[in-house]
């Protein structure tokens, strides 16, 4: 039997002899033609169902494969990555993503590439202000840190309290002080993301088929976001044992400001707190942060002015610069963070600082993904977990003052 570029070229050959000699074709040359084309019918008829076999006979995984050029450079760890994704497959591209950390299974996760990893800090910066205002770094690794402190603020406006002072001619200074440097322990915490009741998110396969869906921007964003949350929250509320150490978690220290009124808060509490922080780090930039409730009650209140009163804060309709959407409270901005704690009774509600001096946050690189082709196969579906580690505590609570309702 001849091939199937054979049978087709026995056919063009007829058509092409009739064309030559501008005219019909014969009955002889129909009957031969239409006798090429049953064959090439068959023949390809046959040529399908070895490929049917072929793929009956091949490991079934249940997904597709990607099909995309070989890319070099980063952009085959990023196809890698995406491939991974997609399938939970491993190649030889992917096997450059795994994650070293000590502990850990190297099986079990891959690190992400620069780009994936760009959109979830994207989304972490897109939930909880104190991350915006704070100062952030990074680690390669996730071992407990001891962060120097210091405190040069004057503990009273005395030659003592300065640390120095004048002395005359061939007289000792008896007023100087050494540099107590201090340290604070700065350990990191993993974050887990998952979806409801704890188990993984799970995307369907049919979802994943479409080569248009940008699976990346997807796991990102859905992983990403429950992350931040948990972050924001512990960054306002941590205890700094189990989790990071929050802003908020601090006892009442000498210099913050109780309201004297059960949980209400007052334009003259607002301007004491401001003052209760030493000058030299209201001039550096400071911020105040709460939730929106509290700043919705802030907003009700004036100044007093006739005749009905100014309000204290500004939004962006007066053209003065804003915080996230907060707008700017006797002169300053003003950050809201949903994870503050609303400002009650025996509860700091309100912190007002320069927090880059205050607050540090640490985050560790190695973000890292699991993909699960198999626990969910019967449904068509892949399961999908993220875990980063942060951890954060209080540099200097000098550097900023909170409000806190008394009973």
């Amino acid at each position: 039997m001849k091939t199937i570029d054979e049978l087709m070229g026995a056919m063009q050959a007829i058509v092409d002899l009739a064309d030559a000699e501008t005219r019909s074709l014969t009955t002889e040359e129909v009957e031969t033609y239409e006798g090429f084309e049953a064959d090439l019918k068959l023949a390809q008829k046959t040529a399908e169902l070895h490929s049917r076999q072929a793929a009956y006979k091949s490991p079934v995984t249940g997904f597709p494969a990607v099909i995309k050029p070989q890319a070099k450079g980063d952009e085959a760890l990023e196809f890698a990555f995406e491939t991974y994704l997609r399938t939970g497959r491993k190649n030889v591209d992917v096997q450059q993503l795994y994650a070293q950390s000590a502990g850990t299974d190297s099986e079990g996760g891959y690190t992400t590439p620069p780009g994936f990893r760009a959109k979830l800090v994207e989304r972490l910066l897109a939930f909880g202000g104190i991350r915006t205002v704070s100062t952030v770094v990074t680690s390669s690794d996730g071992n407990t840190w001891e962060w120097p402190t210091v405190d040069e603020t004057p503990t009273a406006q005395t030659d003592a309290g300065f640390r120095a002072g004048i002395a005359a001619e061939g007289v000792a200074q008896t007023d100087g002080a050494d540099i107590a440097f201090g340290t604070k322990t700065l350990p990191v915490f993993r974050f887990a993301a998952t979806g409801a009741s704890d188990v993984p998110i799970k995307v369907s396969v049919e979802l994943l088929q479409d080569s248009a869906f940008d699976i990346g921007a997807f796991v990102s964003r859905a992983l990403g976001t429950r992350i931040a949350r948990k972050q924001a929250h512990v960054m306002a509320n941590g205890a700094g044992t189990t989790a990071p150490e929050g802003i908020f978690h601090q006892t009442l220290h000498p210099g913050d400001i109780a309201t004297a009124s059960g949980s209400a808060v007052t334009y003259a509490k607002l301007v004491d707190l401001i003052h209760a922080l030493d000058p030299a780090y209201r001039v550096s930039g400071c911020t105040f942060i709460m939730n929106d409730a509290t700043l919705a009650a802030i907003e009700k209140l004036t100044d007093g002015t006739a005749p009905a009163g100014r309000p204290l804060i500004y939004s962006s309709s007066d053209n003065l610069s804003v915080g996230l959407g907060g707008g700017r409270l006797l002169g300053y901005p003003v950050v809201i963070d949903q994870a503050a704690p609303a400002l009650a009774n025996n509860v700091n509600g309100i912190a007002f600082g320069d927090f880059r001096e205050a607050y540090i946050i640490r985050d560790v690189a190695d973000v890292r993904v699991m993909v699960n082709p198999y626990t969910s196969a019967n449904t068509s579906q892949v399961e999908y977990n993220a875990w980063a580690r942060m951890g954060a505590v209080v540099q200097s609570h000098y550097a900023y003052r909170t409000l806190e309702g008394l009973t």
